[in-house]
């Protein structure tokens, strides 16, 4: 949450603050704002959130004001959200307060350990184009294609988002297995019956006769698994299952209760065809046994459209809405695009049918939709998952592909709309690397502690400081100082080496250069020197230590910028960054606020009554070197410390 120094003007006086529609600005209801002050601490004590921002403070200590206002840096999206993992996708609420590797920008997995809830807050549904959907709140930033991070609210039709998948789980079953739970969420169902008082369950596959052997391998397979599964000495018929055909189709049914709820484990198959879908555990299959699967649900529902110039294509229809947003999604592990049409029946709600009695009657019909492979997506799939090899539809995928070319299919898509949704719950997460994760197959921006320029970047760097800390409960000052030196220099190389995940990120990252240098223990510190958490004398040596870690790394970055120049974006923000660090001098004396240069609140300084004198005369000889150096060659960076 951010709040402007306004809010505390009207706070004072006991006023009243005039909450803004975010879609017209219009005044919809004016509160105490003793009132949401009061509610803003007791959830923040009550539960860790909302977290808050002092957005005019923020700004009045931005180094670059001249390249833009510095924004929120709290997105979110709701806790179904599907997020890329290297084991697969998972949903972001079941990953909270775990580590997770996480898919960043650059497509490979990051370790991340803080995914946490931000609480509730109004949400809209982002949709693209080819169907990619995420539910997400109108603040957080999704990569585009040529214009960098955008919020979602400021997204145009025109903007193409960046689309990513995730890697793949560690749970494997034999290939023709899979292909059964396939061709299962495909072409079957689950029956049940009550035979002698116990309840029977029945999978019943039904395919083409041309397929038969299709479902021959998935027989197999099932009186395999059946031998596996049953218990040694258990009751029920040890023969095996065997197609039956009948016409133009062919059948296989199965009741071994082990086989059932393995295939049970992974698709619903008895809530009616427009409510089937795969469960959670299919994302946890490794590449082979999910490539199966799918290969299962193509070969039983899907066809190969080779239609004139421009239609050439595999498709899958289903009335499961769901179940194709599933497949969609699964297909971007193996870097497949497709794209969801939705209804394709328009208005016809009713389809004559065969009665079952010899003639035909009117029926209620669900919408179908279709989900479609096509260009160098197609080729892939062809690859990767394809029909099994007995279907005439590998032949007729085979032909096709070698009659008529492809051309790239990229992994980025139009948007199509972003429509309010209500209100939910909420989560984010802070992945360091990138600073992106993936979102039901959209690149978005995560949550950051870093606050600068939108499009901007920074590699991290934590120095333990408890390692500085003597025997004795002295403070290394020396060594510290060092370290930070040394780590600042560490990370103005890295910004050469990074790779960044939008052109406009890597261009602001060389333009502003901006570092993210912190530290970690300094409440063991603390402990460790007997001084609680909120005396005077805890924070008089949080704000020296602090004022050591940000002036020596400004004041190498001068150096550097004596040697290699100044950042690029320096010289039209030289005087706001300049009254930035003598602002950071003056805490570190304690000026009086009168001192202080374009705050409208000011900072609290290092108390020198409850200040170590090493640590305070280090902290004030740091901050004048920090700002001579800058007054006289620049800085090689725009910001040079993140603490979280």
């Amino acid at each position: 949450m951010r709040v402007p120094n306004h809010f505390f003007e009207v706070l004072e006086k006991n006023g009243e603050w005039a909450l803004r529609r975010r879609t017209d600005g219009v005044v919809s209801k004016r509160l105490p704002a003793a009132q949401i002050w009061d509610e803003i601490a007791y959830a923040a004590w009550a539960s860790a959130d909302p977290g808050v921002q002092y957005d005019t403070t923020i700004n009045e200590w931005h180094t670059c004001p001249e390249d833009g206002r510095i924004n929120a840096s709290n997105p979110c999206v709701t806790g179904d959200t599907l997020v890329a993992t290297a084991e697969g996708w998972r949903r972001i609420d079941e990953l909270a307060g775990h580590s997770a590797r996480i898919i960043g920008a650059d497509g490979q997995p990051h370790l991340v350990t803080r995914v946490f809830p931000t609480g509730r807050k109004p949400i809209y549904t982002l949709t693209t184009r080819a169907g990619y959907r995420v539910r997400i709140t109108g603040d957080h930033r999704v990569l585009t294609e040529a214009r960098g991070d955008v919020a979602v609210k400021d997204l145009t039709t025109e903007d193409r988002l960046v689309l990513q998948g995730p890697g793949f789980g560690r749970r494997t079953l034999p290939d023709d297995l899979a292909l059964g739970i396939g061709v299962a969420a495909g072409d079957g169902c689950l029956t049940r019956a009550t035979i002698n008082g116990r309840e029977q369950k029945t999978i019943i596959l039904t395919m083409y006769a041309s397929e038969a052997p299709v479902l021959a391998s998935v027989a197999e397979a099932v009186n395999t698994q059946k031998a596996v599964l049953k218990a040694v000495g258990s009751v029920g018929r040890n023969d095996g299952v065997h197609v039956v055909r009948s016409g133009t189709g062919a059948r296989l049914a199965f009741g071994s209760r082990p086989v059932v709820e393995l295939f049970r484990r992974f698709a619903v198959l008895d809530e009616g065809s427009e409510r089937k879908r795969f469960s959670p555990a299919v994302f946890e299959l490794d590449r082979p046994a999910l490539a199966a699967v799918l290969s299962g649900l193509f070969t039983a529902d899907g066809t190969v459209a080779d239609y004139g110039e421009k239609s050439h294509y595999v498709s899958l229809d289903s009335s499961s809405r769901e179940l194709l947003a599933q497949v969609q999604l699964l297909l971007l592990s193996f870097g497949i695009k497709s794209k969801l049409y939705e209804n394709r029946r328009g208005e016809t709600t009713t389809s004559v049918l065969p009665d079952g009695k010899g003639g035909s009657r009117e029926y209620p019909v669900e919408p179908m939709f279709s989900l479609r492979i096509s260009r160098s997506s197609r080729s892939i799939f062809a690859r990767e998952i394809g029909f099994h090899p007995e279907s005439p539809k590998a032949a007729a995928l085979r032909r096709l592909n070698l009659e008529v070319a492809t051309y790239r299919d990229t992994l980025t898509d139009r948007v199509a709309s972003v429509e309010p949704a209500g209100e939910e719950d909420v989560f984010d997460l802070t992945e360091d690397a990138t600073q992106h994760f993936v979102a039901g197959g959209l690149v978005v921006h995560n949550c950051s502690e870093y606050l600068f320029l939108d499009d901007t970047a920074c590699n991290l760097a934590s120095i333990n400081v408890a390692k500085f800390l003597g025997e004795d409960g002295s403070f290394d000052v020396e060594g510290f100082r060092h370290a930070c030196r040394l780590w600042t220099t560490v990370l103005e190389i890295s910004v050469l080496m990074g790779a960044y995940p939008s052109p406009a990120i890597a261009q602001k990252s060389w333009d502003f250069r901006t570092l993210g240098l912190g530290y970690a223990n300094m409440g063991t510190v603390l402990m460790r020197r007997g001084i609680p958490y909120d005396s005077p004398q805890a924070v008089a040596i949080c704000g020296a230590i602090t004022a050591l870690l940000n002036g020596e790394a400004y004041a190498t970055s001068a150096e550097l910028a004596r040697d290699l120049g100044p950042f690029p974006g320096y010289a039209k923000n030289r005087a706001h960054m300049l009254r930035v660090m003598r602002n950071h001098r003056r805490a570190a004396y304690n000026a009086a606020p009168s001192e202080y240069e374009g705050l409208s609140i000011t900072p609290l300084g290092i108390d020198p009554t409850h200040c170590p004198p090493a640590l305070l005369e280090a902290a004030r000889e740091t901050w004048d070197r920090a700002v001579a150096l800058g007054e006289t060659h620049g800085y090689r960076n725009a910001q040079v410390t993140v603490l979280a």
